[in-house]
């Protein structure tokens, strides 16, 4: 059974309770991000003879050829991670009602979002698609042919 609905439920339930609303759909859009990211690597790593992790520290913590429940432990612990960092942002601009800290946290969903957006998007480009985990990228499938005698 495949893993990535588990981080989908992570997302929509995860620890939000002292977040705000708009904060509540960010971290929800941004979880829906990841869920696509791990769907994708867990593709590669089904085809580990044409795709390697490489991105840092991803590579360096889980891999060049990650097991599908390290890439799940990990998204899910970057997910708790920038759930609590957002929590706390919130806490922060609550607390003090400085503008400054507006600021810093609206950077932070924009460089969160920006960053997740350019990791799918450079796996796509890469031939992995979202919520496919199984599949043989066609680019593998090409390859593997032209090494046939």
């Amino acid at each position: 059974m495949p893993r990535w609905p588990l981080l989908i439920l992570i997302t929509l339930l995860g620890g939000c309770s002292h977040m705000t609303t708009q904060t509540k759909w960010l971290q929800a859009g941004h979880g829906l991000l990841m869920a696509a990211d791990s769907s994708q690597t867990i593709q590669g790593q089904n085809a580990p003879d044409c795709y390697r992790e490489a991105g840092w520290p991803t590579r360096d913590i889980i891999g060049e050829h990650p097991s599908e429940s390290a890439i799940v432990g990990f998204q899910a612990l970057r997910f708790v991670l920038h759930s609590s960092v957002s929590n706390w942002l919130d806490k922060k601009v609550s607390n003090d009602d400085d503008e400054g800290w507006r600021w810093i946290r609206a950077g932070w969903h924009v460089l969160s979002f920006a960053y997740e957006i350019d990791v799918v998007r450079r796996n796509h480009n890469e031939g992995l698609r979202v919520f496919s985990p199984h599949a043989v990228p066609q680019r593998c499938i090409d390859a593997r042919n032209a090494l046939k005698p």
